[in-house]
């Protein structure tokens, strides 16, 4: 009787057992992992292998803050709305404003080697910071505060920029970086700079979100969207844009080469009047229509076409799926004016006499007070877009091009280039 009731115990322990194994696995993979302890946090200051913990604290009200300023620039936001912009301060104020009283908001700012790194979101919310992992069940059923931040960095030229965006809403408004590594969930998200510099790469995955780039002009391009809203304008350069079931607008302020990989989804590109490309396409039962001045037609089958004329170096290589391609002819100029206002300039009355005698500049010049290092070498990957400097005749555009070229970020110092 007894090896009986154990032998039944064994039979029905086994299968539950191998069953918990798999399901925790799984929930470990598209949920990520419940960490913590991020990066040795606890409330207070310390200094381990040059990292440096600013604050740790789980907050009601509001809370500010001071960060130093390093080459690179790394967000990791949710359940918050944040508003991310230049400012002529020396040094990163962040400003959290927490209107839950019941509810906790974890903010954790610090600096890790050359990165500046400032996490904000409800307490039970997790991000690893290797993976930028989220626990997005958290997230979701986990009522998130009602909490806005607000934070300001030195402008300048960063070398990266990586924001890892769970649920809420982000705006960044002129941060401008060489590389920008940007990955959102079910948030909102926006993202404008100023067109006079190109960056190096685009790097953007988006789940079931909305996200809108504007000026989006770079060397390289890679768009990973899901089944979310995206958009983006200005662009440049070389892409590689993967599309599952998503509501896709691509505008381009010059087209070259794009590889593209779409299934279900709705792409409309906008491309300059005259553009022409070489598409080879692979097709299930969706389409590409063309309505452009310089092609009116139809494509439903798999094979190489050329749009417009046949010289053309342009390629556009796309695989897709069920669902439709729209391509038609933008006014030519996808730029949006940065207002002058956003922090780039930071003192109407700075003119170009006054680059040449910092010391008796204004108050508010763009010189921040602990620069150093004054050299004219310009940062790699720097280049001018000079289409949009060229051919505008406005002092505007041509001192916000000198402001630009001027000030940038190196190891963690601002440099003053004369």
């Amino acid at each position: 009787m007894i090896k009986r009731i154990v032998t039944g115990l064994f039979s029905v322990l086994i299968p539950v057992c191998v069953l918990s194994f798999i399901i925790g696995g799984v929930f470990h993979i598209v949920l990520g992992e419940k960490n913590y302890s991020y990066g040795g946090y606890h409330d207070g200051e310390y200094v381990v292998s040059d990292n440096t913990t600013y604050a740790n604290h789980d907050i009601k009200g509001e809370f500010e803050q001071m960060l130093p300023a390093k080459s690179g620039l790394t967000f990791m936001l949710s359940g918050v709305d944040a508003d991310i912009m230049i400012s002529d301060c020396d040094e990163i104020c962040v400003t959290v404003k927490n209107g839950n009283t019941e509810r906790d908001v974890k903010v954790a700012l610090s600096t890790m080697g050359d990165t500046s790194i400032i996490e904000i979101h409800p307490t039970n919310i997790t991000f690893n910071l290797t993976g930028g992992l989220i626990n997005w069940l958290d997230d979701i059923f986990g009522n998130a505060p009602k909490c806005s931040v607000t934070v300001k960095v030195p402008q300048g030229i960063y070398q990266n920029l990586t924001v890892k965006q769970g649920s809420g809403k982000v705006s960044i408004n002129n941060i401008i970086a060489n590389y920008n590594d940007i990955d959102i969930g079910s948030g909102s998200f926006y993202y404008v700079k100023t067109s006079v510099k190109v960056a190096n790469e685009f790097d953007v995955s988006l789940g079931s979100g909305k996200a809108v780039l504007e000026n989006a002009n770079a060397d390289r391009y890679r768009f990973n969207i899901g089944s979310g809203y995206f958009s983006a304008k200005g662009l440049t350069g070389t892409g590689n844009v993967n599309i599952g079931s998503g509501n896709v607008t691509l505008s381009y302020q010059s087209f070259s080469n794009l590889y593209l990989k779409k299934g279900s989804g709705t792409l409309n590109m906008l491309v300059p009047p005259s553009t022409s490309f070489k598409t080879t396409a692979s097709i299930g039962s969706g389409w590409i229509t063309l309505d452009t001045d310089n092609a009116d037609q139809s494509i439903n089958k798999s094979g190489e076409y050329y749009i417009g004329s046949e010289e053309t170096g342009n390629i556009f290589d796309v695989n897709n799926g069920s669902g439709n391609i729209y391509i038609k002819n933008n006014d030519g100029n996808d730029f949006v004016e940065v207002p002058q206002t956003s922090g780039i300039i930071a003192d109407s009355s700075y003119s170009s006499s006054s680059s040449s005698d910092n010391s008796s500049s204004s108050s508010g010049s763009l010189e921040p007070s602990y620069a150093s290092g004054i050299t004219s070498t310009q940062p790699d990957g720097f280049e001018e877009n000079s289409s949009d400097a060229s051919d505008s005749s406005s002092s505007g555009t041509e001192l916000l091009t000198q402001l630009i070229y001027q000030t940038y970020i190196t190891d963690g110092i601002f440099r003053y280039c004369q």
